[in-house]
């Protein structure tokens, strides 16, 4: 009885002895294989790229139309005369060739309406003729000595003109619109060299 209690605990104790060198034995391969692997680190990750802020786009700026002589088109319906700033938005027009254009003078279109200022020893205007009702299709504004100016409505078949003096010499207002065309042919303002005859 003691000998088989002996052997068996002989036999227990082996199988523990076998169990821990068999527990060491697998630490032992996983150290030495966790030494041979290199660390494992985590990829680093790419940084997400900021979207840039799409910039506003820009508005293009309306092209007038305007044809080769730089006459704006004109539109067929009526509107109440531009006033002040309103002005900004016209188109600077003058079909009279570079060298003789009306000096320190103005020509603006804005809808159907023509403004046209000169500005220095302005002394009045003279031979005026096709501008139609005063304070209705056109408004004038004269400061002897300062600037003189009109603002008058454009139509089909009309060839409006004036002489806007200025002590020794004046500026010819012109403008021909056929009534078959479609917009101006001529807004020209010249600058004549001499007075005017009145």
């Amino acid at each position: 009885m003691k000998a088989r209690s002996f052997t068996t605990s002989l036999t227990c104790l082996g199988a523990l002895v076998l169990s821990l060198l068999a527990c060491k034995q697998g630490e032992t391969e996983q150290t030495a294989e966790s030494a041979a692997a290199p660390p494992t680190v985590a990829p680093p990750t790419a940084p997400v790229p900021e979207t840039p802020e799409s910039p506003e786009p820009e508005r293009a700026a309306a092209k007038p139309d305007v044809d080769e002589k730089g006459v704006p088109a004109i539109p067929d319906t009526e509107s109440d005369p531009p006033k002040g700033s309103e002005w900004d938005d016209g188109i600077a027009v003058n079909t009279q060739g570079a060298g003789s254009q009306g000096k320190d003078c103005t020509l603006m279109v804005l809808r159907e309406w023509l403004q046209v200022t000169c500005r220095g020893k302005v002394t009045g205007f003279e031979k005026m003729d096709g501008f139609g009702r005063k304070n209705v299709d056109y408004f004038e504004s004269f400061i002897p000595g300062q600037h003189g100016s009109f603002v008058l409505r454009l139509k089909k078949g009309k060839y409006p003109k004036v002489r806007i003096c200025r002590g020794n010499n004046f500026a010819s207002l012109f403008v021909s619109w056929p009534a078959g065309a479609e917009r101006p042919k001529h807004i020209a303002l010249a600058q004549m060299n001499k007075p005017c005859d009145g």
